[in-house]
């Protein structure tokens, strides 16, 4: 961890009356490369550093490797281990340096209990920032906290407290509103949202119809007929956050959402050609046909032109990938100055296509 990051004061809870009389120093900024920051009290003290180069080499975590990440909007960390050393020799860290000033014994039975990071890769963020706004890491071991604002413990981030095997360690982030926590000595997380870890969340589209539409319709004596090609694309999108919206989804679910627009007439056309928005579009998965949970529409102008404008959402499991989808052109356009249904005639054909998101 870099010196030069911003951090809250560190927060003591209950240290005896003579560790508050007898502090040492708080340094925040050391010309040696093995520490970030250093608080020392008689029997007490804390450390985070970034070159702790051999403290997990023997520590085998009792875990899943998948379960040691935490990954968010923006921000993604792995916990490269837990253990317990009896000096700070054993963290390969040099414990000599002017830089520290006095270490004072550890309290019998106690150890320097220490949490260590490591790269999250694969994992990533959906949003790649230096400094993540709307971000807050607290790293907690024992009775001391670490607080972190627009930025989360790094790569090779070692976090030193005194403590045993029995100390409590918890990490939490607070990503835009959305806590994210986990207990790195058993693996155990809250808050993870699923689809972070399973897929693209990136956007597709369909490839792009063309509909060569003709429509015949009678009205007494009289038969009519137009003819108009239209073309059809949709785009689809699998997200859980929306730099707008903020969390659009939680847990064991991801939001779809299908986007497309529809021609329904222009000045010099006299027929109307309108679609139902909830229907136009069927939307599954495993074969089984979803039911949208919303569905936001409107009608724009566009060069002379009514165009529809369409967005289904849909709340699906965060470990579907696969979805299969079919449109279906309206099968009867108006002519409403003279008041004649004209039934389509050709180009009614659905359009039936798919999209993956491994």
């Amino acid at each position: 961890m870099s010196p030069n990051r911003t951090k809250t004061p560190p927060r003591r809870r209950a240290l005896p009356l003579v560790g508050l009389a007898a502090l040492a120093f708080l340094l925040t900024s050391c010309t040696g490369p093995a520490v970030a920051s250093l608080y020392i009290t008689p029997g007490s003290h804390y450390i985070v550093t970034d070159s702790a180069d051999g403290t997990c080499d023997d520590v085998e975590m009792p875990y899943a490797d998948a379960e040691a990440t935490l990954v968010g909007a923006y921000f993604a960390l792995k916990v490269d281990c837990v253990g317990e050393a009896d000096s700070f020799d054993e963290l390969e860290m040099d414990s000599d340096s002017e830089d520290w000033g006095d270490l004072y014994p550890l309290p019998p039975g106690d150890s320097l209990v220490y949490l260590r990071f490591a790269d999250p890769n694969p994992h990533r963020p959906l949003y790649q920032q230096s400094n993540p706004e709307n971000v807050t890491s607290t790293i907690t071991i024992g009775e001391q906290d670490w607080t972190l604002e627009n930025e989360v413990p790094q790569p090779g981030d070692t976090f030193v407290w005194v403590g045993d095997a029995s100390t409590e360690i918890r990490i939490e982030i607070n990503d835009n509103n959305h806590v994210f926590a986990m207990d790195p000595r058993t693996g155990e997380r809250e808050g993870v949202i699923d689809a972070l870890y399973h897929g693209s969340l990136l956007s597709k589209q369909s490839d792009r119809y063309p509909i060569d539409a003709e429509f015949e319709g009678s009205s007494g004596s009289y038969v009519y007929s137009g003819s108009v090609r239209v073309f059809f694309q949709a785009f689809v999108e699998r997200t859980v956050f929306r730099q707008e919206d903020g969390w659009v989804a939680d847990g064991d679910t991801v939001e779809l959402a299908v986007s497309y627009s529809w021609f329904e007439t222009n000045d010099e056309w006299e027929l109307e050609w309108n679609l139902d928005d909830d229907e136009a579009v069927e939307v599954s998965q495993d074969g089984e046909a979803l039911e949208p949970a919303e569905v936001d529409a409107e009608t724009v102008t566009e060069g002379g032109a009514q165009v529809r404008e369409v967005t289904q959402y849909f709340e699906v499991d965060a470990e579907a990938l696969e979805y299969s989808f079919t449109f279906t052109p309206p099968q009867e356009a108006v002519w409403a100055a003279e008041g004649v249904d004209m039934p389509l005639t050709k180009g009614n054909d659905e359009i039936s296509f798919d999209i993956s998101f491994t």
